[in-house]
């Protein structure tokens, strides 16, 4: 960003007695709007496997992460949400939907709560702007993902409609993911016209 950034919270402030770490909460001006922008980066639990405690977490965290975003949403703040979400949408952000039925980052349950942010008005910036079935973010190492183009959608921006409206472009660099030594994931670029 252009603009200075100014650090709110490391934690849902929903979810106080949570023990790690896995929001970081900003506000940033923007010139084309009247109130600052709530930016949020974040890192939501994998949750796997679904037969554990990780799972329940990982819906709990869920839903505390929700209800603070609704919030901030009703008293119309604009918001950009980015990050690692561990949220396959759909069946058709994966390569083999059939390989990930029992994984918690495609169970109903998890696609359940993106939906409500979804359904109460942000935009899946990656699938509106950018068209196609392999728009992936995340390619394991385990059975050479990235080498075999098995990859997932699990990394996202979803924005509240006044900052959808300023979206100039939505880009997977997938460069990255590449290089010798490099991450299993790659970067989803949000360009805003301000």
């Amino acid at each position: 960003s252009k603009n200075p950034l100014k650090i709110l919270n490391n934690k849902i402030p929903t979810f106080i007695d949570d023990k790690n770490a896995r929001i970081i909460e900003t506000e940033i001006k923007l010139s084309k709007l009247k109130q600052s922008v709530k930016l949020f980066n974040i890192y939501l639990p994998n949750g796997n496997p679904i037969e554990t405690d990780k799972f329940d977490y990982k819906i709990k965290w869920m839903k505390k992460f929700n209800d603070y975003i609704l919030d901030l949403y009703n008293k119309n703040r604009p918001i950009i949400i980015g990050g690692d979400f561990n949220v396959i949408p759909t069946d058709e952000d994966v390569y083999s939907p059939e390989n990930y039925k029992n994984d918690a980052c495609a169970h109903p349950r998890t696609r359940e709560q993106y939906r409500i942010l979804i359904n109460s008005g942000f935009t899946d910036t990656v699938k509106f702007f950018i068209k196609g079935r392999t728009n992936w973010t995340f390619w394991g190492y385990r059975g050479g993902g990235w080498q075999k183009g098995n990859g997932l959608r699990i990394d996202h921006f979803l924005t509240s409609p006044e900052i959808t409206d300023l979206i100039q472009s939505v880009k997977i660099d997938r460069n990255p993911r590449g290089w010798e030594k490099a991450s299993d994931h790659t970067p989803v670029i949000l360009e805003i016209n301000d």
